[in-house]
């Protein structure tokens, strides 16, 4: 798939020839305008090359105002911005968002021109870490309708879509990708409690969550029960699901819309996994909510912010694609 993706399928083409739906909008964000500025020409350029499809919406967002506000305060903006642009017509676009991310300290080439543009050694021309995005997700848009794909600029995630599962995103609320890891793997990620009962691990299970838990220890890993069962565990070590990249609904986009406007500008840090996901779930609980510990940078206007996210998404649902 990779090695053929941008010459037969999707490159310099019309996405309305496309033997498959495609992305709506893709949107990347950025830290602020003047990077926006640059992600837009180098956009403007893999256009004209004939590199990108040729009538998707390509949308580089810089983050509002003067502070830094996370994955999540991106999130919410995009979501703003969106609306405004395409008001009621949102409901029916497949959206794909990918978050600037961070200062590429760990990575510090990527600094100016942005991780997602970030080169590897395939292709020819040499692909950049949007075409490996667009690849990667190609067969997401069919199984959906509306609502929005949050993945992230520089990552790679692997799933099977071959197993015979027809799994889509069409349950209300945010539905997110659970792979089985190791429980040490678990401590530097989100989490899932999921109900077990309908688990199969020879193919792709969609699955109730009752909680989401964000880079806790094994030990309460095992108390609140995130262990998966043995069939899981061919090998004898315990497992569990942890986070990537998830879909959004169009109700949820709602509501963090109508929650955005009313509290904009941020000032703060959300994280999109663990200011959002940890609202969620049959039995979720604001305990999460004063624990400071995985905070980029601690404050009463976070604290309150957690508190009221909370107030927000209470109730809504969070489901695990395994």
């Amino acid at each position: 798939m990779l090695m053929s993706y941008p010459s037969h399928y999707i490159s310099g083409k019309q996405a309305d020839t496309f033997p498959f739906p495609f992305w709506d909008v893709v949107v990347i964000s950025a830290a602020d305008e003047s990077q926006s500025v640059a992600f837009q020409q180098q956009i403007n350029e893999k256009i004209q090359q004939g590199h990108l499809p040729l009538d998707v919406c390509f949308i580089c967002f810089p983050d509002p105002g003067s502070d830094k506000i996370g994955p999540g305060g991106s999130l919410m903006a995009v979501c703003h911005m969106l609306h405004e642009a395409y008001g009621t017509k949102l409901k029916d676009l497949r959206v794909l968002f990918l978050p600037a991310g961070g200062f590429s300290q760990r990575l510090p080439s990527a600094s100016v021109l942005g991780k997602i543009f970030t080169t590897l050694p395939l292709g020819n021309p040499i692909y950049q870490m949007l075409e490996l995005q667009l690849a990667m997700y190609i067969d997401l848009p069919s199984r959906m309708t509306g609502g929005m794909f949050l993945a992230c600029a520089d990552t790679f995630i692997l799933y099977d879509t071959n197993d015979g599962s027809s799994w889509s995103f069409n349950k209300s609320g945010i539905t997110a990708f659970a792979h089985p890891s190791e429980l040490e793997v678990g401590r530097n990620h989100g989490v899932f409690v999921v109900s077990q009962v309908d688990l199969n691990p020879s193919k792709v299970s969609t699955v109730e969550c009752e909680r989401f838990l964000h880079k806790v220890s094994p030990d309460v890993m095992r108390a609140e029960g995130a262990v998966l069962p043995e069939s899981f565990n061919p090998s004898g070590d315990e497992r569990i699901l942890i986070d990537s990249s998830f879909f959004i609904d169009c109700e949820t986009i709602d509501k963090l819309i109508d929650f955005y406007v009313k509290v904009q500008p941020l000032r703060c840090e959300i994280d999109s996994h663990g200011d959002f996901l940890q609202a969620l779930g049959t039995k979720s609980n604001s305990a999460y909510i004063s624990n400071m510990q995985n905070a980029v940078s601690q404050s009463q206007s976070l604290l309150k912010m957690r508190k009221d996210i909370f107030d927000v998404l209470r109730g809504t649902g969070l489901h695990a694609l395994v």
